[in-house]
């Protein structure tokens, strides 16, 4: 039976079953939900779809932009070729040099017990050329190898180092180390090496062994600053880019300053020392051509647990270094093997600027000149210098002007290098540091004391 009631009931299910709203106003309404959210999809996939893009671009793109601007090569830190080093993966111990055929990790070596056996267990003498022999003597045999260099006809400026081979052991200063050691924890765990040009002599604790760099990695950089001055590819008043991705936290103060300005190298190389500034630092590491550019320098001079694996701040301790060769490279760079004289002044004027001085420098009289770098992240402490002695500063003195001339036109009494590491940021490594610094101070001076003669550095 028809009615009004029956007939409406039978078009809302019609409606209901083909989606055919009962009005206009509410058809159209379902029309634009539809279209805005068909708008909204397109408008997130696009989205997403332009930053894949871009990435992608950006990683084709981005070399092109940082190999070189205004004349100075820079280079990323994920381009490191470790294996080109032939140094292994970052989480491989370092290898030696391939061209010396015998690529063995050095934890493998026994630790020696001199440094000519640590020499010889890295080096096979037999295989070094005419410019490797860094010493005007006749090319070793594998049965010549000298005890001691002669140092009178070194190599000026050379492309390698001259390795620290001292005539014998200060046993006494050894025993007096190992003591100090022994009063602490053995979660503390001390790499110590001093050498003593006076009288030929050495200590050292663990000295050979690689170790948590920190900031001293700036030194090596710093080396190698100096050398390309030498070289004549960069000047001191070189400009370099200073570009946002080298920006760095942690200490230093560039990094709040904004970037595309041009600083000056020599600027930038006294900023990286002397408050340890990390920005700098990247900014010198990218106009020396970049991570793999430095290794391989680095490599050539002939240290082989010194390593650049990250850009600063390195807090995980990727870079690498051993008191050994920092006390090789210290020494090197004071006796004018690797750098010119102007350049040796200038690197060790930097060094004796650097604002921290609560390691090596704190426990010396105020009399002692350090030309040094320290270094702290959470797990290691550490400092690395070149100290020179208050009597052998005031022998120089010159009674006709009342004044003492410049310490750094003679060369250091001895060179030390000390890296702690230790729990995290337990400050008990500084006190370490300090009475280790201490120590080998009055010992080297009761030595100098004693001595007939004060040695000639001249």
């Amino acid at each position: 039976m028809y009615s009004p009631k029956n007939a409406r009931g039978k078009r809302q299910k019609t409606a209901r079953r083909r989606q055919v709203p009962l009005n206009r106003e509410a058809h159209l309404a379902s029309i634009r939900r539809r279209r805005l959210g068909i708008l909204f999809a397109a408008g997130m996939l696009s989205f997403f779809l332009l930053i894949a893009l871009g990435g992608f671009a950006y990683t084709l793109v981005k070399p092109l932009f940082i190999e070189k601007k205004e004349g100075i090569e820079n280079a990323h830190l994920p381009s490191l070729n470790l294996a080109a080093l032939g140094i292994g993966s970052p989480k491989q111990p370092p290898s030696i040099d391939a061209s010396l055929e015998q690529s063995v990790p050095f934890e493998r070596f026994a630790k020696p017990e001199t440094p000519l056996e640590f020499l010889q267990s890295r080096i096979d003498f037999t295989r070094l050329g005419e410019r490797d022999w860094l010493v005007g003597l006749a090319k070793p045999t594998s049965a010549m190898i000298p005890l001691r260099y002669d140092f009178d006809h070194a190599t000026p400026f050379s492309q390698k180092l001259l390795p620290l081979i001292p005539e014998k052991k200060d046993q006494a200063l050894s025993d007096k180390l190992s003591a100090l050691v022994a009063e602490y924890p053995a979660s503390f765990v001390s790499h110590i090496y001093v050498y003593d040009p006076g009288d030929d002599s050495y200590a050292e604790i663990n000295g050979y062994d690689d170790v948590a760099a920190a900031s001293v990695i700036k030194l090596p950089i710093l080396a190698s600053f100096f050398q390309k001055i030498d070289q004549g590819a960069l000047n001191r008043d070189s400009r370099i880019l200073y570009q946002e991705y080298l920006k760095a936290s942690g200490s230093g103060d560039l990094q709040f300053r904004d970037s595309g300005d041009f600083l000056s190298a020599m600027d930038v190389a006294t900023h990286m020392i002397q408050v340890s500034d990390n920005t700098s630092t990247n900014l010198l590491i990218s106009a020396l051509g970049g991570s793999e550019q430095v290794n391989e320098q680095l490599h050539r001079l002939g240290l082989r647990q010194t390593f650049l694996r990250n850009w600063l701040p390195d807090l995980e301790g990727s870079n690498k270094i051993s008191m050994y060769e920092m006390a090789t490279l210290l020494y090197n760079m004071d006796r004018g093997f690797l750098l010119t004289p102007n350049s040796r002044y200038d690197a060790l004027n930097i060094l004796r600027g650097t604002h921290n001085r609560r390691l090596l420098v704190e426990p010396l009289p105020g009399e002692a000149l350090v030309a040094h770098k320290t270094g702290d992240i959470g797990t290691a402490l550490g400092d690395s210098g070149i100290v020179f002695l208050p009597q052998t500063l005031s022998s120089n003195y010159d009674s006709e002007s009342a004044t003492l001339p410049d310490p750094l036109t003679r060369y250091g009494d001895y060179v030390i290098a000390i890296q702690v590491e230790r729990p995290y940021n337990d400050y008990t490594a500084k006190d370490i540091i300090q009475r280790a610094s201490r120590i080998v101070y009055d010992h080297i001076e009761s030595k100098r004391s004693n001595a007939t003669t004060i040695p000639d550095y001249s």
